[in-house]
C-alpha cells in the first residue's frame, strides 16, 4: 500500500515565528515612537514627608523644579487637594497609587500639562470640577501617563488636545463622569495595559485623529461604547478585552483602521458598528454573546482574504468540510463553508473560524496532489508527484511508506504549491494509494 505522511516539525514552527509572524506591525503603518525624557542629570524635589526642605504642596515643588528634574510625592500629606499645573519637562511621582491622592477638590481640572515630555506615576487623580477633567493633556506633545488610579472626575479622566506622540499606559481609568479617556485631534497615542471600566458614557472616545494604537486594554462596564473612533484613520485596535458595554465598538465616519485580535462579548446592544466609513479591515476577533454581534453600513472588509480568515461568529451555523479561497477542496481548515452574513448579502465575512481563536491553531496540511502511476511492472521504476496545501502557511515535510516495509527519506522544507517528485521500484505485489497527514 503507497501511504504518504506528512510532518511539521517544531524546528519549522519556529522559524516561522521568527522570520514572518507578527501581529501589530504588519498590519499597518502607524508608527509609535518610544518616548523617554531627555537625558539631563535632574534634581530630585520631594513633597510630603519629614524630610529638611520638603515642600508641603505639589505645585510648590514645580515652580521651583527645572526641566529634568524629578518631582517626588509622598503619601503622609495624601490627599493634595491642588489644581496641579505641570509646566516643565519633569517626572512627577507618586509614592503609591492608592496612597497618593491628588484631588481636584470639585473645582477645575486637576492635573494639567502645559510642556512637553512629562511623565506622571503613581497617584489617584480625582475630583475635577463640572466639565472639566482629571488629567488635561494640551498643546503639548510626549507625555507618559502610567501607573495611576484616575477616578471620579465630572467630565473625562484624561484629555488629550492637540497633541503627538503619547503613552497611556497600566492605568486604572474608572467611575469618570462621561468618559474614562477622550482625544481630540492627536495623533500617535499609544493606550495600552489600562483597565477602563464603570464609566458613565464612553471607555475611549477618539475624534478627528489618525495612527493611534489601542491595544491589550480590559474595557469593561462603560455606559455607551467600550471604543469609539469618529473621523479617525490608519489607527489599529487590537488585543482588548471589550466586554458588557452597551456598545462594544462603535467606528463612525473613519478610513482605514484595523480591528484585529480583540475580544468582543456581552455587549448590550452591538458587539461592533460601523457606519458610513470606508477601507476598514476586521479580522481575528471572537464575537461572543452580543445582543447582535455586528452592524455595518460602509464598505469595509470583515476578512483578511485566505488563509488568514476572519472572525469567529458565536451565531455561525455554518460547517467545514472544505478548503481553499473557494471553499470548494476537499478537507477541513477550520474555517466556515459559506460565509457569515453580518448585515445583508453585501456584508459579509467570507472566512468565518469555526472556533473562538480558531487562528491560533496549527491546521496539518492537506495532500492535494499525489499523481503518477496507478500500475506498472516489478523492477521497473514508477514516479509520482506529490503536492500539498498548508492553510498556516507553514513549510512542510513528508515522507512516502512504499507499503512494501520500505520508506522514503523526509523531503522538506517544502512550501505550498510546490510539486516534488519522487520514485520507486516495487519487486512484486498488488498496492493501494492511501494518504495520511499530521
Amino acid at each position: 500500500m503507497n501511504r504518504t505522511y506528512v510532518k511539521k516539525p517544531l524546528a519549522v514552527t519556529i522559524i516561522l515565528l521568527f522570520i514572518s509572524v507578527s501581529v501589530i506591525p504588519s498590519t499597518g503603518t502607524t508608527d509609535v515612537k518610544q518616548i523617554t525624557m531627555p537625558t539631563s542629570s535632574g534634581n530630585t524635589l520631594y513633597v510630603g514627608g519629614s524630610g529638611p526642605g520638603n515642600y508641603s504642596k505639589i505645585q510648590d515643588a514645580i515652580d521651583n523644579s527645572s526641566d529634568g528634574d524629578t518631582v517626588y510625592v509622598y503619601d503622609g500629606s495624601s490627599p493634595y487637594k491642588e489644581n496641579v499645573v505641570v509646566d516643565k519637562s519633569i517626572n512627577l511621582r507618586g509614592e503609591d497609587r492608592e496612597t497618593t491622592v491628588i484631588d481636584g477638590n470639585w473645582n477645575g481640572t486637576t492635573v494639567t500639562f502645559t510642556a512637553d515630555w512629562i511623565n506622571i506615576s503613581g497617584f489617584t487623580i480625582r475630583n475635577c470640577g463640572f466639565g472639566y477633567c482629571g488629567v488635561f493633556v494640551g498643546y503639548s506633545s510626549k507625555h507618559i501617563i502610567s501607573g495611576n488610579s484616575i477616578t471620579n472626575n465630572y467630565e473625562s479622566g484624561i484629555f488629550i488636545k492637540d497633541s503627538t506622540d503619547n503613552i497611556i499606559s497600566k492605568n486604572t481609568i474608572t467611575n469618570n463622569k462621561n468618559v474614562g479617556i477622550f482625544q481630540w485631534n492627536s495623533n500617535f497615542t499609544k493606550i495600552m495595559d489600562n483597565n477602563i471600566s464603570d464609566n458613565d458614557c464612553f471607555g475611549i472616545q477618539i475624534k478627528h485623529s489618525y495612527n493611534n494604537i489601542i491595544t491589550n486594554n480590559t474595557i469593561i462596564n462603560n455606559g455607551c461604547d467600550g471604543v469609539m473612533l469618529k473621523t479617525t484613520f490608519n489607527s489599529i485596535i487590537s488585543n482588548n478585552v471589550i466586554t458588557n458595554n452597551f456598545l462594544g465598538i462603535n467606528i463612525e465616519l473613519s478610513e482605514e483602521n484595523k480591528i484585529l485580535e480583540n475580544n468582543i462579548i456581552d455587549n448590550e446592544f452591538l458587539g461592533m458598528r460601523v457606519w458610513s466609513s470606508y477601507k476598514n479591515l476586521i479580522y481575528h476577533n471572537n464575537f461572543i454573546n452580543n445582543s447582535q454581534n455586528a452592524y455595518d453600513t460602509g464598505q469595509n472588509r470583515w476578512d483578511n482574504r485566505y488563509p488568514s480568515g476572519g472572525n469567529y461568529w458565536d451565531d455561525y451555523n455554518g460547517e467545514d468540510h472544505f478548503y481553499g479561497e473557494n471553499q470548494n477542496l476537499p478537507g477541513s481548515d477550520g474555517i466556515g463553508d459559506e460565509p457569515y452574513q453580518i448585515y445583508d448579502e453585501d456584508f459579509t465575512d467570507r472566512y468565518p473560524f469555526m472556533e473562538p481563536s480558531g487562528w491560533d491553531e496549527n491546521y496539518p496540511p492537506i495532500v492535494d496532489r499525489f499523481n503518477g502511476a496507478s500500475y506498472g511492472q516489478p523492477g521497473i521504476p514508477l514516479g509520482f508527484t506529490v503536492g500539498l496545501f498548508d492553510p498556516d502557511k507553514d513549510l512542510w515535510y513528508f515522507m512516502i511508506d512504499w507499503g512494501d516495509f520500505s520508506y522514503s527519506a523526509w523531503s522538506g522544507p517544502w512550501m505550498n504549491g510546490e510539486w516534488i517528485s519522487k520514485g520507486h521500484t516495487w519487486s512484486k505485489g498488488t498496492y493501494y494509494q492511501d494518504f495520511c497527514t499530521f
